[in-house]
């Protein structure tokens, strides 16, 4: 998913009504049912590390579980963290906490968090297969399971696995950057959310303001919390798009 997807608009004008609705509809799924959803989740995964990491657990089936497992659980916490926390303050721009995350942590938290997940999927989609592959010689060709699914090519594979996902992703890492907010626009946008219609009592947009300068001197104290998250000329290029897309 492109930067800019999941940026989830932070440098956008909190005015706009269209803008408005799609943050509700933001927190609606990301902020409280992906949270509900990943809260059953974990707690299913938690039964299943308990089962599956019983000492007397040692079946090469056991070991693809239990990596499935750990990179499920490891999954929903970072969805958790990526996108239900940016949500939530997306709905309260005006708290100084909230825009402290929204502007300053979360730009920080983007691309790890991006790179982390989409390698724990990566590896949980292959150690699926694996699983099924194994499952299938071992009930199908059960004298060659003997040969073919021991521990010590089942700890191979789960590491070449392991090392391929890693390599594969390592690219996500430069395809976002974190970047002052170092233009105009960018600080009147960042920073209209701490701005207020007097007449109105709501929130003013950027096309509202009488003199741009006025705007910007009003929020030149909020310039240093002020990050963008931005995509590099690495992640813009065609061919990391089909990278990841073919």
């Amino acid at each position: 998913m492109p930067v800019s997807e999941l940026n989830l608009q932070v440098n956008l004008s909190v005015g706009d009504v269209a803008f408005k609705q799609g943050k509700q509809l933001m927190f609606i799924f990301w902020g409280i049912i992906l949270p509900v959803i990943g809260s059953f989740g974990l707690i299913g995964n938690i039964l299943n590390i308990i089962v599956l990491f019983r000492w007397e657990m040692k079946s090469t089936t056991v070991y693809f579980l239990r990596t499935l497992v750990l990179t499920d659980t490891g999954i929903i916490v970072g969805c958790i963290l990526g996108l239900s926390s940016i949500s939530i303050t997306q709905l309260h721009p005006d708290n100084p906490a909230m825009n402290y995350y929204t502007h300053v942590i979360y730009p920080h938290m983007y691309t790890p968090i991006n790179f982390i997940v989409m390698t724990l999927q990566f590896t949980n989609v292959w150690m699926t297969a694996a699983v099924t592959i194994e499952r299938y010689i071992a009930i199908c060709h059960p004298f060659s399971a003997i040969h073919v699914c021991n521990r010590r090519k089942t700890f191979i594979l789960i590491g070449s696995i392991s090392v391929i996902a890693i390599a594969y992703n390592i690219p996500r890492c430069f395809a976002s950057m974190v970047t002052e907010c170092d233009n105009i626009t960018e600080y009147v946008t960042s920073c209209v959310g701490n701005r207020s219609d007097f007449r109105s009592g709501v929130t003013t947009k950027v096309t509202a303001c009488d003199n741009i300068t006025d705007c910007v001197t009003s929020c030149d104290g909020n310039k240093r919390d002020c990050l963008s998250l931005v995509t590099t000329d690495l992640g813009r290029t065609e061919r990391y798009e089909q990278y990841y897309s073919v």
